[in-house]
């Protein structure tokens, strides 16, 4: 899929000349192009292994949306099975949406594996009550946040329901 796409989406090029601001050095025109900074910055961070930007972009949102099986597998397999976790992630794998999102220069497959992530170390919060998981899965909300504002329900949710199982 990565290989047939050529042209980007609107979002694109707003996150990409953000984040060629922010290479720049240029944080408040950064900040002032793109409000939720974090997904620029991620390019930023791909751009010094890839030289095209359109590529570094488009390689965040593919490894973010493949890295998403991880998190899916390991919860599925702690709720379920083995065998239901496989299937969830092949389900997940060959899905159209995440599959077309993955190629896109958006901030939604990075929302999704933190958003991912942050749910399973919850779980293990609560099944461990192990402090190391409690704060990652703050940290995890946190990131899902700075990628979409969506992800600012993810943080008080998270803490109101810690808050629930301690007392």
């Amino acid at each position: 899929i990565l290989l047939f796409v050529e042209a980007i989406n609107n979002d694109g090029v707003v996150y990409i000349t953000a984040a060629q601001e922010f290479a720049k050095g240029h944080f408040k025109e950064g900040f002032r192009i793109s409000r939720m900074p974090f997904y620029p910055l991620l390019i930023v961070l791909f751009h010094s292994i890839v030289p095209k930007w359109v590529a570094a972009a488009r390689l965040v949102s593919l490894l973010t949306s493949v890295l998403t099986i991880i998190p899916l597998y390991l919860l599925t397999k702690k709720l379920f099975e083995q065998k239901v976790a496989l299937w969830a992630c092949v389900a997940f794998a060959i899905s159209p949406l995440p599959n077309h999102l993955s190629v896109e220069v958006i901030r939604d497959p990075a929302y999704v594996f933190f958003f991912a992530w942050t749910i399973y170390f919850a779980h293990d919060a609560v099944e461990s009550n192990k402090l190391w998981f409690f704060l990652m899965a703050g940290a995890f909300s946190i990131f899902a946040f700075l990628c979409r504002m969506e992800g600012l329900i993810l943080f008080p949710c998270v803490i109101v329901f810690f808050i629930y199982i301690a007392l």
